[in-house]
Parts: structure tokens; sequence; C-alpha cells
């Protein structure tokens, strides 16, 4: 998920300035590692996506996709996954 956008999404469907700003904050200067048997990866940034396991995340998904539509295709959607399924 492209932050810049959501973050348009945001302002256009008139969401306070100041709470667009705090997603924002929210969602900008992340960093992500993992650890496996004891051993840390690096840290790089994210510029992408939402954090995992946060209340917040699946509304954040849901303004993003809303109104998403494709030709010849069935767009389902639940919480935080969206499956996309070729019509006949």
């Amino acid at each position: 998920m492209h932050q810049h956008t959501l973050i348009e999404k945001l302002f256009a469907l008139n969401i306070s300035p100041q709470l667009v700003c705090m997603m924002g904050s929210f969602l900008s200067d992340r960093q992500i590692y993992a650890k496996v048997n004891g051993i840390s990866s690096a840290l790089p940034r994210v510029h992408a996506s939402v954090p995992q396991g946060v209340v917040l995340s699946p509304t954040l998904l849901n303004v993003m996709t809303n109104g998403l539509q494709l030709d010849n295709y069935h767009v389902i959607k639940y919480a935080d996954d969206v499956t996309v399924v070729k019509s006949a």
C-alpha cells in the first residue's frame, strides 16, 4: 500500500488534517526486522504497507481499497485481506 496515496485518500474523505498528519506520522519512518535463532536481520526502512497487528490497519486498508473496481473481476474484501477473482 503506497502511503502517499493513502494520505491523499484520507484528505479526500474530509478527515481532519490533524488526524491525517497523525496517521502519516504513524506510517512514516518505520523499520522492520526478523529474528531467527537469535540472529537479527538488518533494519530496512518500510515505504509501503501498514503495520501488521495494529487495530487501525484494517481500516486503512479499507480506505485504500474503497471503490476498487476491475473489469471482469470480482473483488472480495474481509478485514485486512483482499481477494480478486476473475469472472467467467
